[in-house]
């Protein structure tokens, strides 16, 4: 009974989630109707005078409560299933649990539950800057990183629709992000070998050519 008490209160907090259950029809549809099999077992369970009387049937309980149980497992199979199809998209999923990963999928519409989960997503990233439009939409707008600096995008990244698919954009656009700010660190380095060479031409060499 505990076992299938515990199994049901965890996937009861899947299925609480909005975008779970328009995802995952029917399997929601099969988590309802196990549930109004649960709630009936306990509701004659809590009329019982006692434990004994709550159990006078006990091969017919058993029979509901295995019945449970294979239900639940098929709807665990289901989802890992789902998760897996997020993942093939967002192979990114991967670094992070299936408890994390269903938090994100179920809060898609709410980026700010997100942000939790983002350092976790992509290295040095401590967060995402994110911005509300009058109309709701939610923008990525750029990264902080861990020690606290922040990089805009160069386009802004508009938080709707399955996550796994703004957050691939996310993903490319830190990419390109992260190309032109080592193009940037070289072009300063060489700027600044080139005036110190001006400056004092028999003291600066050069790292990039070996002959100096």
């Amino acid at each position: 009974m505990l076992l299938v008490q515990k199994d049901y209160i965890y996937l009861d907090n899947i299925f609480r989630a909005e975008d779970i259950r328009n995802q995952m029809p029917n399997e929601t549809d099969s988590f309802d109707a196990l549930t109004i099999q649960f709630k009936e077992i306990y509701s004659q369970m809590a009329a019982a005078q006692n434990v004994i009387q709550a159990c006078h049937d006990s091969n017919t309980m058993l029979r509901q409560l295995n019945k449970l149980t294979d239900d639940m497992d098929s709807i665990q199979r289901a989802l890992e299933r789902y998760l897996e199809t997020k993942r093939h998209v967002f192979p990114r999923f991967y670094f992070i649990s299936n408890d994390d990963l269903l938090e994100i999928l179920g809060n898609a519409k709410r980026p700010d539950f997100i942000q939790k989960h983002i350092k976790k997503l992509f290295g040095n990233i401590h967060a995402l800057k994110i911005s509300k439009m009058i109309t709701g939409r939610h923008l990525a707008e750029g990264m902080i990183s861990a020690e606290g600096e922040y990089a805009g995008f160069l386009k802004a990244v508009v938080m709707e629709g399955p996550v796994e698919n703004w957050l691939c954009k996310i993903g490319i656009l830190l990419n390109v992000e992260n190309r032109r700010h080592r193009r940037l660190l070289n072009l300063l380095l060489t700027t600044d070998i080139i005036l110190r060479r001006s400056k004092y031409p028999h003291s600066v060499k050069n790292p990039y050519n070996k002959n100096t």
